[in-house]
């Protein structure tokens, strides 16, 4: 393929905009994207938190829908422009939502103070490929999936009843799926496990739901686009 050609997917651009030129970040990420798409290979990532994250996709709509009293659905349409390429979450026809699952309650809470920079980069190129002004990152926290749960309990090992439900109460926030769970496992009968289920505390959705927006700044996209530039003729120096 053609270094002038290679576009960029919107959820890495972030990694080309560092305060001072591509650096090794940059680099890495120009590197990967034009050996994926000269050759047809790709390096798989994944993790415990992507794994919930995409698990959780359709639930964490449904949980915004339930509480907005939307009716969003999930967007299918990935689109392309001469530099970046993307598929945003939700496209509502006056704004961008992407929606990110958080891994714990720990983590959904750090977003809150994050200066969700990365995001922001993927935003702007959102509003920019579907020519929307605005751009809102929504943050959820959803029960994990059952696979999430019974991976963390194998991974702890020999463990005594009461962590494993401490392991439960960690990563489930809904009373329906707390003793789902507890039944499902035959928990209970001492009272240090009987104490920890007695006290558990379910947060409703509306204390797991939060939401940050930034609006369309075509200087940003023309930075983006810049970096870009770079990042094709750093990698014509190596591959030219």
């Amino acid at each position: 393929m053609e270094i002038d050609n290679l576009i960029f997917r919107s959820s890495s651009v972030g990694g080309l905009c560092g305060k001072t030129g591509l650096g090794a970040t940059g680099e890495k990420l120009a590197i990967k994207t034009y050996l994926q798409k000269r050759y047809g290979r790709y390096k798989e990532f994944t993790s415990k938190y992507t794994e919930k994250g995409i698990a959780c996709e359709g639930s964490a709509i449904n949980a915004y829908n339930s509480l907005f009293d939307t009716n969003y659905v999930k967007n299918d349409t990935r689109i392309y422009n001469e530099f970046i390429t993307g598929e945003c979450d939700i496209d509502t026809g006056d704004s961008i939502i992407d929606i990110k699952n958080s891994w714990d309650l720990f983590t959904f809470h750090d977003s809150k103070t994050s200066d969700n920079k990365m995001y922001e980069w993927q935003g702007q190129c959102y509003m920019e490929l579907y020519d929307r002004p605005m751009f809102k990152l929504i943050y959820v926290l959803e029960d994990a999936p059952d696979l999430n749960i019974f991976k963390e309990i194998n991974y702890a090992g020999e463990i005594e009843e009461w962590e494993e439900v401490q392991i439960i109460a960690n990563m489930v926030y809904t009373k329906e799926s707390f003793f789902r769970l507890i039944d499902t496992q035959g928990l209970g009968g001492d009272s240090k496990t009987d104490k920890l289920i007695n006290n558990f505390i379910e947060i409703p959705i509306g204390e797991r739901i939060h939401a940050k927006q930034f609006a369309r700044d075509l200087a940003k996209y023309e930075f983006i686009k810049s970096r870009i530039i770079e990042a094709r003729n750093f990698l014509k120096s190596i591959y030219k």
